[in-house]
């Protein structure tokens, strides 16, 4: 109940949102025109994201706890006209954030009881949703879902990791190219 509360809260919020912009001449969202397919390559995905934020590796590095990357993330998406809101009712075990997919103004939200990185990651995966045109809700427990459903997932997954830590620039560190090579835990 506490997540179908927190999702009618959002889309409510959302639908005054259009109705003050319609209301405010001078008041207008930018149209939201990041888009992927499912077949899209997820690196690349995560670059278009990285590019369309302009969030380089010089400027990341910069964020030095995950508040202040969180702030930084998510003013960059809003910038892009999306809504971003933070839940208060639901239970970190039940969900931890959800995407609402509509042509103008969609909406994110992530749970506010998550740790701050975990917010992070569950931010880029919800906008990943978005950029495929779907909405979403993110719980731990994938095991109930219809393998289409799935392949979304993880794809959402995937991409939410790209763009936060890009393969070429994560294996190019140095405390990772000089790890010794081989399987280990």
């Amino acid at each position: 109940p506490e997540l179908a509360y927190e999702i009618r809260l959002a889309q409510q919020r959302r639908e005054l949102a259009l109705e003050l912009a319609e209301e405010e001449a001078d008041e207008h969202f930018p149209a939201f025109t990041l888009s992927a397919s499912l077949d899209a390559p997820v690196e690349e995905v995560g670059r278009q994201i990285r590019e369309a934020l302009s969030v380089t590796f010089d400027i990341q590095s910069k964020w030095r706890d995950p508040n202040t990357a969180f702030i930084a993330w998510r003013s960059r998406i809003e910038e892009h006209g999306v809504l971003v809101f933070q839940t208060t009712r639901v239970e970190s075990s039940e969900a931890s954030g959800f995407a609402y997919w509509a042509p103008k103004l969609p909406l994110i939200a992530v749970n506010r009881k998550d740790a701050m990185g975990r917010r992070l990651f569950s931010l880029l995966h919800e906008l990943a949703h978005l950029m495929i045109h779907q909405s979403g809700v993110s719980d731990l427990d994938d095991s109930q879902r219809q393998p289409s459903d799935q392949r979304v997932e993880v794809f959402c997954n995937k991409v939410g990791a790209a763009a936060l830590m890009p393969k070429l620039q994560f294996l190019s560190q140095p405390t990772i190219g000089n790890a010794p090579s081989g399987r280990r835990e």
